[in-house]
């Protein structure tokens, strides 16, 4: 008997992108499968609107939180509903492809080391790349995502699954490599969170990969009171922004080498913040340049003082 598939959607206030989400994962030709909704609070009617059009469907339940936590703790609160053998994270602004599920779970069968998985993930219109692995660049703490924004025409594609530090956006794990490190990082709310949870990983022993035959379309919303320079960076609200800065310097604290923390906290750090500054004052968003200089001096002042904190470590669910 095929092994069953969890499937974690973490979700708030995009009701009409997560039926589209939740549609394309009954699609799917797994056979054995569970969705598991995780709703953060949202107060746009997601929970009517999954009852209404899903609640006679037994593979889909439904778990919401009364005050906003963010993605990381959004999805941990998915983990204890979860029976499945492996367990996939999918965010609510995906489409699986149909094949997503089984060749995901066929890169697991073939590689036991294997602890994370996750698909291509594309961009709209479907022939964008977002990433077919991914990791950070240790001098600069950019994000490297390998043949970001190449059409599938300009790049030729691997027959095997590609090494990767983690998967943003949609992740397989198996049970064994999930429970070794204890979900995602609450701390971090939402921004790192993904690639603290793959960089821990890593560390416990487990290998990680992208599977180029398992797809997925990334549909990145662009609400309309966010310009688009800001929403590519993922700092469309005041919020997301203080957690995004707050976040960096901790991260670089906890997976760094010695050198690449040092030609950050020199350097690179301190460009990264004055851009997304100007830029958001650039953009008549005084509220978020404000508010990721306030999350920047937190961060810099945790990563300085808190020793516990900036050690990777199990996460306690």
């Amino acid at each position: 008997m095929p092994p069953l598939v969890s499937v974690v959607i973490p979700t708030h206030n995009r009701a009409d992108f997560l039926c589209d989400c939740i549609d394309s994962v009954l699609a799917n030709d797994w056979p054995e499968m569970e969705i598991i909704v995780s709703d953060d609070a949202s107060d746009d009617g997601t929970a009517e609107l999954v009852s209404e059009r899903y609640g006679g469907d037994e593979r889909v339940s439904f778990v919401r939180s009364e005050v906003s936590r963010m993605a990381a703790a959004t999805r941990n609160a998915g983990i204890p509903l979860a029976k499945g053998e492996y367990i996939l994270f999918l965010d609510d602004d995906n489409q699986a492809d149909s094949a997503m599920i089984r060749r995901l779970v066929g890169a697991f069968q073939a590689d036991q080391r294997l602890g994370l998985a996750g698909p291509l993930s594309l961009q709209l219109p479907g022939k964008t790349v977002f990433t077919l692995g991914s990791s950070y660049d240790w001098l600069t703490s950019q994000p490297r995502n390998r043949f970001e924004g190449k059409t599938l025409d300009e790049i030729t594609i691997p027959d095997g699954p590609c090494p990767t530090c983690y998967s943003p956006n949609a992740v397989m794990f198996s049970r064994a490599a999930l429970e070794a490190v204890g979900g995602f990082d609450p701390f971090y709310g939402i921004q790192y969170e993904e690639a603290d949870i793959g960089y821990r990983l890593l560390a416990a022993g487990f290998t990680a990969a992208i599977v180029p035959e398992a797809r997925t379309l990334h549909r990145l919303p662009v609400a309309s009171r966010e310009s688009t320079p800001l929403r590519r960076l993922g700092v469309t609200t005041p919020r997301r922004a203080y957690t995004f800065a707050r976040n960096r310097p901790v991260f670089i604290r906890r997976f760094f080498p010695w050198w690449g923390q040092l030609s950050c906290f020199l350097f690179f750090i301190h460009a990264a913040n004055a851009y997304y500054i100007l830029l958001a004052l650039r953009h008549h968003r005084a509220d978020i340049a404000w508010a990721w200089f306030r999350g920047a001096l937190r961060g810099l002042w945790l990563a300085a003082t808190d020793r516990a904190l900036c050690s990777p470590r199990k996460i306690r669910l």
